[in-house]
């Protein structure tokens, strides 16, 4: 009731909500929005590109960022935080000042683009490692090797996450099936070129992986 209260005069107003639950809320702004600067932190933009644009046009001020890391980091040391351009300056200016005193890197992306990234950086790694999670068998690993430790205790932090949320970055994204795609095509070689007895292709990707995840 006080922070409903206290809603419309506040300086800034930072929705902390998955998608869709933001892009209802905006919805419900729309004859009256907040006059402060109206922010969210979604790991997903497409269903909050036109309630922006709407709540733009009946007057509202709206930034939109994507913090890349969870609740649990304390210190924003090489963490990154995309700012999305809206078309709004001064909101856009109004949160990224709010990062200036940190050490993490600010990277800007107009707010159309953002979703085309994140379905490498969310939906790509995310299905790997729940991929990884299912295929683990029922009786668990008996011995441990050092691959198998982290990937198991990257598994381990994600599975435990809201799968609500990590349903909608995958489920609302539209780019989402693009990056599934590439992840089955790669399983699909690495399995043939194994079935095939083919040291030729299988050696082939390793070189080409080492290609794509060396320094950008």
């Amino acid at each position: 009731a006080w922070a409903e209260s206290v809603l419309p005069t506040a300086d800034l107003v930072v929705c902390s909500m998955p998608p869709a639950a933001t892009a209802t809320l905006y919805e419900s702004w729309m004859v009256a929005p907040p006059a402060g600067v109206i922010v969210d932190i979604a790991s997903i933009k497409t269903p909050l590109i036109a309630p922006i644009r709407r709540l733009q046009a009946a007057g509202a001020s709206v930034a939109s960022i994507h913090p890349m890391f969870g609740p649990s980091v304390v210190l924003l040391r090489e963490c990154d935080v995309v700012i999305c351009d809206t078309g709004d300056a001064v909101a856009t200016a109004t949160v990224a000042e709010l990062f200036t005193s940190t050490t993490a890197r600010l990277i800007s992306l107009p707010l159309e683009e953002h979703d085309r990234q994140m379905a490498d950086a969310l939906t790509l790694a995310h299905a790997t490692v729940i991929a990884f999670a299912l295929a683990l068998p029922e009786a668990g690993v008996p011995v441990r090797s050092t691959t198998l430790g982290a990937l198991q205790t990257l598994s381990a932090n994600l599975v435990r996450e809201s799968p609500d949320v990590y349903y909608e970055i995958q489920a609302l994204n539209p780019n989402s099936a693009g990056a599934l795609d590439r992840l089955a095509g790669a399983l699909n070689r690495l399995r043939d070129a194994i079935r095939s007895r083919d040291a030729g292709a299988f050696t082939a990707l390793m070189p080409e992986g080492e290609g794509k995840t060396g320094p950008s």
